[in-house]
């Protein structure tokens, strides 16, 4: 039997923008949130990199991912316990601390400068924006937030392969 060929993928084909648009859609998809935070199911955060883009995916059913736009990363890191942890506390300072702070979100990057949450709610998909200097400890402010972020990008990169 013959069949037309079907048309290779390009080498430069990235799975970035799906991946990323699977997680902020996770909800949609089903996606409950847990007891021990019952108002956030996850988290996507945006963070540019040299004109580029690195997302941290944490979803209340302990999903756990570091991936970037230029092909690359850690899918699944949720499988270790460590990560879990970082996760859940993650999602904990999100729904204690943040959720009164957060704007009407599209799902879009943020403007140059910024990193941006992608909080996946029960009253859907909101956000807020944090200045890079801030998330990167350059300038203080960004209190248990960044630090629960910056621990979870830490504890990714403990079990990452390389």
């Amino acid at each position: 039997m013959f069949r037309r060929k079907q048309p290779q993928s390009q080498a430069g084909d990235n799975p970035y923008e799906g991946l990323r648009a699977q997680a902020i859609g996770a909800v949609q998809a089903g996606l409950l949130a847990p007891s021990r935070h019952p108002k956030v199911q996850g988290v996507v955060i945006d963070i540019p990199s040299d004109g580029e883009w690195i997302a941290i995916v944490a979803l209340g059913d302990d999903t756990t991912s570091m991936y970037t736009s230029v092909g690359g990363g850690t899918i699944g890191a949720g499988e270790h316990e460590i990560v879990r942890d970082a996760n859940r506390q993650l999602l904990g300072v999100i729904e204690h601390e943040v959720l009164p702070y957060l704007d009407a979100n599209p799902g879009t990057h943020p403007a140059p400068g910024f990193v941006r949450y992608h909080v996946l709610g029960v009253d859907g998909l909101a956000g807020i924006d944090i200045p890079e200097p801030m998330f990167w400890g350059s300038v203080e402010g960004g209190g248990n937030l960044v630090d629960a972020t910056q621990y979870l990008i830490h504890t990714i990169s403990t079990v990452s392969p390389g």
